[in-house]
């Protein structure tokens, strides 16, 4: 401040039109400066003050915000570097669970199969017994179609037999 009154008195005597004066004639004009620039001073410095501290407040409060958020990253990351760690047990983990799931539906499956196959083998065992004992019927019934009819032939054809059995029957009812 002393260096701009300085430099303010002497500038003033290089641009003094005249060459006359002295420098005497600028005191009062340095001193209404002075006064002047004190004033200003008195005036701004409460303000000027009250706006640097706030200013420093909030500097102050967005650093503790920065911090708080710098531990909350930093919390995360060790739980991501943690987790990171224990991937390969989690994978492995799942791949075992995975393989236990896949061999209970590999025996489910087998199981049903074979229960499947031992109801079909018996549906078709059933099936031939039946149809072999519809044959078997059937034959037996041909069978003795053709015997009565073969008897009937030789009954019929022969008159000495007609009489033995009629005389058969009759004994028979009596």
């Amino acid at each position: 401040m002393i260096y701009l009154v300085v430099s303010l008195l002497f500038s003033a005597q290089a641009f003094a039109a005249g060459g006359g004066g002295h420098i005497s004639e600028l005191v009062y004009p340095s001193i209404n400066f002075i006064i002047f620039f004190g004033f200003l001073v008195w005036k701004i410095k409460k303000p000027l003050s009250e706006m640097f501290t706030t200013k420093a407040n909030e500097v102050e409060e967005f650093y503790k915000f920065a911090e708080q958020k710098n531990k909350d990253a930093e919390k995360k990351y060790e739980e991501f570097e943690e987790k990171l760690k224990n991937i390969s047990k989690e994978l492995d983990l799942i791949k075992s669970e995975a393989q236990k799931e896949e061999d209970l539906y590999t025996k489910q499956v087998n199981d049903e199969k074979d229960k499947t196959l031992e109801r079909i083998q018996r549906e078709t065992q059933a099936r031939l017994e039946s149809e072999k004992n519809a044959m078997i019927k059937d034959l037996e019934t041909d069978l003795i179609k053709k015997i009565i009819s073969r008897t009937r032939e030789q009954i019929g054809g022969s008159s000495d037999l007609k009489s033995k059995v009629t005389n058969n029957l009759i004994s028979g009812i009596q």
